[in-house]
């Protein structure tokens, strides 16, 4: 194991939000390295809304003439290396799904 390789495990083994992280589904010491680096303890923010909004991962919403749109989440600004870690934890999950879904959880993301 190399020297970041240790500095990493060291930082994620210590505070207690990073526990709290590494107890979720699909999120691995990587993920949480990149998610404590980027939000911290995470009480800068008044909800999970505000965090998703500061990491850019939420969907634009477009106003034009009294009409709304909303699209996708814009993949050029924000931490790009941040999404992506989160996206293969979300992947990681969906790809372990059974093919009939039993949870109300295991049937949102089957759709």
């Amino acid at each position: 194991m190399n020297a970041v390789e240790k500095q990493r495990t060291l930082l994620v083994n210590d505070p207690e939000p990073c526990q709290r992280l590494k107890g979720l589904e699909g999120v691995g010491e990587v993920c949480v390295a990149i998610v404590f680096a980027n939000l911290g303890d995470g009480k800068g923010f008044k909800n999970g809304r505000q965090a998703s909004a500061y990491v850019e991962v939420t969907p634009k919403q477009f106003s034009s003439g009294g009409k709304v749109s909303i699209r996708g989440i814009d993949k050029i600004g924000g931490n790009k290396e941040l999404r992506a870690a989160l996206y293969q934890g979300a992947l990681s999950i969906i790809c372990k799904l059974p093919d009939k879904a039993n949870a109300t959880k295991q049937r949102w993301l089957s759709v």
